[in-house]
């Protein structure tokens, strides 16, 4: 855990130089992928850190007791570090910050998910129950919780994450970011019935999202479970009408992707079927069409 002491500069070429030699060999591409990434954020960094050395902030303590007052792209960069260093010292800022700063509170969510414990899953809970019992939720401090409590293991936080996906007051992308966040597996809890009624429902839904993301959320509920057995569960019967439908007739590119929601379901279908979605996978399938689907927060 990095000390609040320490020189920022010299933190974060520690951490470049960690990542550089943890750099993934199963394959050229995807190894120069990941090193241009680190020589981006490197390149940012260096003239981050300069402009940050001019304001006299130098050390991790200096960091953390100015970034909310920083300019907008030294916050973004203050906080990216907080996430690479995964610096504990950071959690009553980001959180702080998460509810108070329009602008860094999803980057906040990012960071905190990325330095976890059960104290920020605490924390990240209560401000969603806070936002989801009020007669007004905020739909953007919701969708920062929802990255910081992504893929979440325990009760409290799918609990929210479900909650979210199942509430069809609030907009339909941030349920579909719920939805993607999810990660149910277990077919004997409450909490995988509670995903799969409302992705059942969400197939039929008007909100483009909600249909995506209910697929995707299908899709995962029916594939084999962790050690490869596939156990046919015939509840999932009940969607494959719907997803025919919209495998045949849903042309339209799926929000934010490349692919149309026909893929999609097709995929989804073979998850029902065969336990496991088909391969090549529609993402892989549509790679090369350059168009997006409209990718919308309002």
């Amino acid at each position: 855990m990095a000390r609040s002491s320490q020189n920022l500069r010299a933190l974060f070429q520690r951490h470049l130089e960690q990542e550089s030699a943890k750099l993934p060999s199963r394959s050229a591409e995807h190894r120069e992928a990941i090193a241009g990434c680190l020589r981006k954020f490197a390149k940012t960094g260096d003239r981050c850190l300069r402009q940050l050395n001019e304001r006299r902030i130098q050390t991790l303590g200096q960091l953390l007791d100015t970034l909310p007052t920083l300019p907008s792209k030294l916050k973004d960069f203050g906080i990216s570090l907080l996430q690479a260093l995964k610096a504990k010292q950071a959690v009553p800022v980001l959180l702080r910050m998460l509810s108070d700063d329009t602008d860094g509170r999803l980057s906040c969510g990012c960071a905190l998910n990325a330095i976890g414990g059960k104290r920020i899953e605490k924390s990240l809970v209560q401000i969603a129950r806070r936002e989801l019992n009020s007669a007004v939720p905020n739909r953007f401090i919701l969708e920062a919780v929802i990255h910081g409590l992504k893929y979440s293991d325990s009760d409290a936080g799918e609990d929210v994450l479900v909650t979210i996906f199942e509430r069809t007051d609030l907009a339909g992308w941030l349920r579909g970011d719920a939805g993607d966040a999810l990660d149910v597996t277990d077919r004997r809890t409450r909490l995988f019935q509670r995903t799969w009624v409302a992705a059942l429902r969400g197939l039929s839904e008007s909100d483009i999202d909600v249909q995506f993301w209910s697929m995707f959320a299908i899709a995962k509920l029916a594939s084999r479970n962790r050690i490869g057995q596939r156990v046919h569960n015939e509840r999932f019967d009940a969607a494959l009408p719907r997803l025919r439908e919209i495998a045949a007739q849903d042309h339209r590119l799926a929000p934010g992707y490349w692919w149309p929601m026909s893929a999609e379901a097709e995929d989804t279908i073979a998850c029902i079927e065969t336990g496991t979605g088909l391969t090549p996978e529609a993402a892989e399938r549509w790679i090369g069409n350059k168009e997006r689907g409209p990718w919308i927060r309002d």
